[in-house]
């Protein structure tokens, strides 16, 4: 079940929709993230799947790799100030600005590609989470600062709390 909440109006629109993150033998106890795009819409995903659900239109629309995205499934997401979505995942992190696909991943700058989590810490800058660190990503200068961490680590995430 989603529900929508209104400003300025009383109640709960409700979604009784199944979300496809899946098979159920494969997603079984893994967390599902969901983010709007602020169009009448939310994201949903997962480590296996991400999907797109029009909540005008109850239809829903997978987002994979042959959409743009740098690996099926997610690891976090976030929209930053400009309403542009950031899908982190094992094989780096993906952008969806106006409906176009943009990557980035190790090769590009990053401490590693497994990408852990994404906060932007003041608008065009990012911090992205690893397993073994941090990288700062400065989007309107394109320079990356990479800041590992030593010793023994778990992975950097966003607390959701």
């Amino acid at each position: 079940m989603v529900g929508l909440f209104q400003e300025n109006h009383p109640g709960i629109t409700s979604f009784p929709v199944k979300l496809p993150l899946g098979e159920a033998s494969k997603t079984e106890g893994l967390m599902v993230d969901m983010s709007p795009d602020y169009y009448c819409g939310l994201y949903f995903g997962n480590k296996v799947s991400v999907h797109y659900f029009n909540y005008i239109t109850s239809a829903w629309e997978a987002i994979r790799i042959k959409n743009g995205l740098i690996t099926d499934g997610s690891r976090a997401m976030f929209v930053d100030w400009e309403k542009n979505l950031w899908i982190a995942s094992d094989r780096g992190v993906s952008k969806i600005a106006a409906g176009r696909f943009s990557s980035l991943q190790r090769l590009h700058g990053l401490l590693e590609d497994e990408v852990t989590a994404v906060l932007e810490v003041e608008p065009g800058k990012f911090a992205l989470g690893h397993t073994h660190g941090i990288t700062i990503y400065d989007e309107n200068t394109n320079r990356f600062t990479v800041i590992p961490i030593t010793g023994k680590t778990a992975p950097v995430y966003r607390w959701h709390g």
